[in-house]
């Protein structure tokens, strides 16, 4: 008996050693990333922009999926409704409530659909706010045309949320702070502002590098497509 409460001792002393040993371990969270991308280390070849430049171009493919701007500006109209035949394409009621524009503040629609065009928009938006501060302090080779490329694409989401929610916040730094709701005539002059100035930025036509040369085709933002977006804001 004197043997089994000896053995039972040493076995709980060696389990509470080992238990304390992973909790002293544990006092320093404090980690030195191994690599990170930062204004100091990055944006200083034309290479390293454009690769930023990329990051905003991409999502734009998430606005025409059908649970993002496209969808919502689409089934909300008479242009298109989505069939519910059974339990397909019913969602929790999402599509129904889309088409008949009877969404609330915490309804399937909004809380998924409505709620991706904003984060979506706000997304790209934060992507271009990154590319155009880090622009102010560094030299690449066409500079002005590749901020225009970022300031179009920023102007663009914005448009997208003046057209689904009316006046909306404006941020054009990347500074966190609350910011207040702007009215929909001061979203639409803001928009108009830098379609304006980016038009005289960014290139008339697209090079070779940037045309539909090959497959997939690689197109970037021209002057062009400010013409038609200008009378877009204002409708």
């Amino acid at each position: 008996m004197k043997r089994l409460f000896v053995t039972t001792s040493i076995g709980g002393l060696g389990l509470c050693a080992l238990l304390l040993v992973p909790l002293q371990g544990c006092t320093d969270l404090n980690e030195t990333p191994i690599s990170s991308i930062t204004p100091s280390n990055f944006f200083h070849t034309e290479g390293e922009v454009l690769a930023a430049l990329a990051g905003v171009y991409a999502g734009l493919r998430n606005t025409a999926s059908e649970g993002e701007y496209w969808g919502v500006s689409e089934v909300s109209t008479d242009e298109m409704v989505v069939p519910t035949r059974g339990s397909d394409w019913y969602d929790n009621g999402t599509w129904l409530e889309t088409h008949r524009q009877t969404w609330s503040a915490n309804s399937p629609a909004t809380l998924s659909f409505v709620n991706n065009v904003w984060n979506t928009a706000y997304a790209g938006i934060a992507r271009a706010n990154v590319l155009v501060e880090a622009l102010q302090s560094t030299t690449v080779p066409n500079q002005a045309a590749i901020e225009g490329e970022a300031r179009f694409l920023r102007a663009f989401y914005y448009y997208l949320l003046m057209d689904t929610f009316g006046g909306v916040p404006i941020a054009t730094t990347t500074e966190l702070k609350a910011r207040a709701r702007a009215t929909r005539d001061s979203t639409f002059r803001f928009i108009e502002s830098e379609l304006l100035v980016r038009r005289r930025s960014t290139s008339p036509t697209a090079s070779s590098t940037q045309g539909c040369t090959s497959w997939p085709p690689r197109s970037r933002i021209t002057s062009a497509p400010t013409m038609p977006l200008r009378p877009r804001t204002s409708s």
